[in-house]
């Protein structure tokens, strides 16, 4: 860090008020994923009801403590100890060793594993359930995991410093890990989709198929946004600039909402899963068997067509 703290303090200050606003985006997120499930004809299963309901509960705890210690920091920076001996600069050299900030700053791990454990599985379902897609993004998460840990040792310890060079080192490289994880999702969920895009439409569409793989989708399945924010928040972060604090409280938060907004997706049955096609080809083929004379009858020609594009996307694994 710098000598002066000004630039830092503006950023820290600026960062902490855009990430309230950001919590409150998560917890609407979290609101509407709750309604979803409670509203009359969601057929979520028991299973994933409850998967959903305990993780987005855990993601918005970790967020709710997260955004506390961040708080409490700031107040603790410019209210309780802004006459103490060596003043501001002083305390954000020594401050960061509270314990409500290492809690902070376990609850931001915590997110960010969770989240990147739910995006390695909407990419073993995207892809089918396949195995050899997540191989690469598992060995990441792993190393990620072991770095998180040595993250929290260095900086929340007695004689730790979360801007001491040690600390520096080791964050950078589980922040890099971590994001470069969530690239290499998001790329290849991408692909994924846009893969899949045009048969869809074919099958279902285009109406249809924006639900299931249109630019909305996309952005949220790949958790894009996320990811964005993750690479503006390295680089500065890498260079030690004392900016990065800013978009490290916006990454942060972003580690709640990208998750919650894929969770919200499969509770309203909009998140794409292998079986979408034969459902709606089904329902498609029970329309035409089951019509009467004054019926619209569904076309022979459109089944059919959608009847072949099933199997190709069946056979692409």
């Amino acid at each position: 860090m710098s000598s002066g703290t000004s630039t830092f303090e503006h950023a820290y200050y600026i960062g902490n008020y855009m990430g309230g606003i950001l919590y409150g985006i998560a917890l609407g997120v979290y609101g509407m994923i709750l309604y979803s499930l409670n509203r009359l004809g969601n057929r979520t299963s028991a299973a994933t009801r409850n998967f959903c309901i305990i993780f987005s509960t855990v993601m918005i705890l970790a967020s709710t403590v997260d955004a506390a210690a961040s708080s409490a920091w700031g107040a603790d920076l410019w209210i309780t100890r802004r006459d103490s001996p060596g003043g501001v600069p002083a305390f954000i050299k020594s401050g960061t060793k509270v314990w409500f900030e290492t809690l902070g700053s376990a609850s931001i791990v915590i997110s960010a594993l969770l989240g990147d454990t739910l995006l390695l599985w909407r990419l073993y379902i995207i892809y089918d359930r396949s195995m050899k897609v997540i191989y690469g993004p598992a060995i990441a998460f792993l190393a990620a995991f072991g770095l998180s840990i040595a993250q929290i040792i260095f900086s929340g310890r007695p004689s730790g410093d979360s801007f001491g060079t040690q600390a520096i080192n080791v964050s950078v490289a589980y922040y890099a890990i971590t994001i470069c994880l969530n690239l290499l999702a998001t790329v290849l969920i991408s692909m994924r989709l846009l893969h899949l895009s045009k048969r869809v439409s074919l099958a279902l569409g285009e109406d249809s198929a924006d639900t299931y793989v249109g630019p909305s989708a996309i952005c949220v399945e790949s958790a894009a946004l996320y990811t964005i924010m993750g690479i503006i928040y390295l680089i500065p972060y890498a260079l030690q600039h004392d900016i990065a604090v800013f978009f490290g409280q916006l990454w942060s938060k972003m580690s709640v909402i990208a998750p919650l907004l894929i969770i919200l997706r499969v509770v309203d049955g909009s998140a794409w899963r292998q079986e979408v096609l034969a459902e709606k080809l089904t329902a498609l083929h029970f329309a035409r068997t089951s019509y009467r004379p004054d019926d619209v009858r569904p076309s022979s020609k459109s089944f059919q067509l959608s009847c072949v594009v099933l199997r190709e996307v069946q056979v692409t694994r």
